[in-house]
């Protein structure tokens, strides 16, 4: 029995209505369109489309996140060698955890690629320069800080969003650097970069609500807490995590031996935090220039 995906094996014939060659299967052999029937203009073939097609991308998506996670760099090295079918594509698989990672950062109240404007002038490397140049700005624009500061956070979330994405060349550039004995092209350091980069979001989606339950019973027993203390907190177990990662990673999708892997993925580790300074003075001097 046929469904209005699965067009019987024959088919009266037919002309194409994409490049007019007459045809008598169920697709066209020049360009591929199928056989247009009358149920395909019916609300049932709309909802069964709909239907294939979030089964079929949660399927690849599961399966996708499954593999990031518990086989690091095995996706790195199956789209590499074009086994890329049974996964979900690395820029879509990057979205998706970067979807569930603001979400999750938002609800619990923890943010490592989102700071304030007070972190800004604060707690970074760059703090300095920042003071100059925002001190410069609201004597430009007539602004207090107390006024302006709302203003700005709100702006730094949203940019946040998509500004993410400035860590993967200069992450694929570290890589590559590494490894740049194996010769392989820019697109295999970048699709590597992607892909790690997603699965710690994914970490960082798992280690917030973790983090925001002890930090209430902390709260809760009446015991001081320092906020500084949890960010060296969070970089310390973020640091591990990603010194595990990678070391496994470089294993699989460049082939290194353990001393080497160990010994990339350290480096990688520690450019991973100054690649993250980086990525937050972009995300600060955007948001002040648009602000």
């Amino acid at each position: 029995m046929s469904t209005p995906d699965t067009p019987p094996a024959t088919e009266v014939p037919w002309v194409c209505p994409n490049c007019q060659a007459p045809v008598s299967s169920a697709y066209c052999p020049a360009c591929g369109e199928r056989h247009w029937r009358e149920s395909d203009l019916t609300f049932r073939h709309l909802f069964e489309q709909l239907l294939e097609s979030l089964i079929h991308f949660d399927g690849r998506l599961a399966r996708t996140a499954r593999t990031l996670v518990a086989a690091p760099g095995r996706l790195t090295r199956a789209y590499l060698t074009g086994a890329r079918r049974p996964y979900v594509a690395p820029v879509s698989l990057f979205l998706a955890a970067n979807l569930v990672f603001f979400l999750v950062q938002t609800i619990s109240g923890f943010s490592v690629f989102t700071i304030s404007l007070h972190e800004h002038l604060t707690g970074q490397a760059y703090r300095t320069l920042a003071g100059h140049w925002v001190s410069a700005h609201l004597a430009a624009k007539g602004l207090t800080l107390e006024h302006y500061a709302p203003v700005f956070d709100h702006a730094g979330d949203i940019y946040a969003k998509s500004l993410v994405m400035v860590m993967l060349p200069f992450f694929a550039v570290a890589v590559g650097l590494l490894f740049i004995e194996r010769r392989k092209v820019a697109v295999a350091h970048l699709v590597f970069a992607i892909h790690f980069y997603a699965f710690l979001m994914v970490f960082l989606s798992v280690l917030f609500p973790v983090l925001s339950v002890m930090l209430a019973a902390w709260t809760h027993l009446g015991l001081p807490w320092n906020h500084r203390l949890l960010d060296w907190m969070v970089m310390g177990i973020e640091g591990l995590g990603c010194l595990t990662y990678l070391a496994r990673a470089a294993g699989v999708a460049y082939d290194a031996g353990p001393v080497r892997r160990w010994l990339s993925a350290g480096a990688l580790t520690v450019a991973t935090l100054y690649i993250l300074y980086l990525y937050r003075f972009v995300l600060f001097a955007v948001t002040l220039w648009t602000t």
